[in-house]
C-alpha cells in the first residue's frame, strides 16, 4: 500500500513570546489571514482548560494551548478525517520543539472576506489555504509531499459479522472532540 508522508522544514527564531516573521512556499495570491498572533505558552503557565483546542470563530480561527504539529497536520491533510491518522512519524524533519512547545494562535480574516468565510461550502478550503499561508509566512514552513510503500494489515470479518453498536447522530461521544471541517476525534487509553 502507498502512504502519504509530509516532509517539513522549519527554520524559525524563537522570540520571548512568539515566532519570527518570514516567507515560505505559498504564493502572494494565496488567501491569507489579515492579522495573526502567535504566542508561546510558557512552561509552567496555567492551562486554559475549558477553551476549545481548535476553534472557528465568526471572524477567524484559534488554536489554544496546542503544539504547532496540530496546526501543521490540520493544514496539510484532507479535511475529511485525514489528520486523525497522522503521527509525528509521518512528518519528516519536524523539530522536537514543534511537538513539545505549546502555542496560542489567533488569526483574523479581512472584513472583505467575511461573507466567504461564513459560507459553509467555502469555509474549509479557505481556512486550509489561510493556515498554509500563515505557517509559510510566520514559521517559514516548507512542505514536500512524497508517497512511500508501507506494509498493511487486511481487516476481515469474522464468522457472524461485526458486533458494532449503532451511534445516534447528533449525540456527542463522552470522550470525543470536534474536528474542524466535520467529524469527531475520540481519545483512547
Amino acid at each position: 500500500m502507498k502512504s502519504a508522508c509530509i516532509v517539513g522544514v522549519f527554520t524559525s527564531l524563537s522570540l520571548a513570546a512568539g515566532l519570527s516573521v518570514g516567507f515560505g512556499q505559498e504564493s502572494a495570491t494565496a488567501p491569507s489571514f489579515d492579522v495573526v498572533s502567535i504566542r508561546q505558552v510558557l512552561p509552567g503557565a496555567e492551562s486554559r482548560d475549558g477553551l476549545p483546542e481548535v476553534e472557528l470563530t465568526a471572524d477567524g480561527w484559534r488554536l489554544n494551548d496546542e503544539s504547532l504539529f496540530a496546526a501543521i497536520i490540520n493544514a496539510f491533510t484532507p479535511p475529511a478525517g485525514g489528520s486523525a491518522f497522522y503521527t509525528p512519524k509521518e512528518v519528516k524533519g519536524l523539530p522536537r520543539w514543534a511537538m513539545d512547545e505549546r502555542y496560542v494562535i489567533n488569526a483574523k480574516i479581512e472584513e472583505g472576506d467575511i461573507a466567504k468565510w461564513r459560507d459553509p461550502a467555502a469555509q474549509t478550503d479557505l481556512l486550509l489555504a489561510m493556515m498554509r499561508s500563515m505557517l509559510a509566512d510566520r514559521c517559514k514552513l516548507l512542505v514536500h509531499r512524497e508517497t512511500t510503500e508501507v506494509p498493511i494489515y487486511s481487516l476481515v470479518l469474522r464468522k457472524g459479522g461485526p458486533k458494532f453498536k449503532e451511534t445516534v447522530p447528533g449525540v456527542p461521544h463522552p470522550v470525543g472532540g470536534a474536528i474542524p471541517g466535520g467529524g469527531e476525534f475520540l481519545a483512547s487509553d
